[in-house]
């Protein structure tokens, strides 16, 4: 009977029949990552394997969050980035104003004590330089606190952006553990 060829596909189809309705094999599932054991896999093997699995997922996710925050993140960075330029601008600004003044008062000092007479002229030219002065100091301290505020308030942008991204990141993080899931 085995010595016939076309009796080998009988055979297969009765033997299959036979281990169907006499052996057993037990697979474990896990409905969440939609994977099954392999035969001979015991628990704690498929729960690393699905450990595996869900870190390999939740990598992936991560990466994909991080490339739609990340134009947020650098149009952020570049505004605070540009805003701590101007701020350092208008401090180095403002030293040259007191070195400038420092300049004025010693020659001013320079004059008096080497008793050239200043005329009335002289002294209205200087006064209205002086306010002018003082009102591009008050215009500049108004731009500068601004800036500041600005720059304040985009580091808060930038600081609710990150929790943002990572409160998104802890719930996938925690979306499933293979190692409690039901199997």
């Amino acid at each position: 009977y085995a010595s016939r060829g076309k009796n080998y596909e009988l055979l297969r189809r009765e033997f299959a029949k036979w281990l169907q309705r006499t052996q057993k094999i037990q697979l474990l599932k896990s409905s969440f990552f939609k994977e099954c054991s392999k035969p001979g896999e015991n628990e704690r093997d498929f729960r690393i394997r699905l450990a595996l699995i869900a870190r390999e997922q939740r990598d992936a996710a991560i990466e994909k969050m991080r490339q739609k925050y990340a134009p947020r993140f650098a149009r952020l960075d570049d505004r605070i980035q540009r805003l701590r330029t101007v701020l350092d601008e208008k401090d180095a600004q403002a030293d040259r104003q007191a070195f400038d003044t420092v300049i004025s008062i010693g020659t001013t000092l320079f004059r008096s004590m080497f008793g050239r007479k200043r005329n009335k002229n002289e002294e209205k030219r200087s006064r209205k330089i002086k306010r002018l002065k003082e009102e591009k100091e008050e215009k500049e301290e108004k731009e500068k606190m601004i800036a500041q505020e600005n720059l304040v308030g985009l580091q808060k942008e930038r600081q609710d952006l990150e929790a943002q991204f990572q409160a998104e990141v802890m719930a996938l993080e925690s979306m499933t553990n293979p190692m409690t899931e039901k199997l």
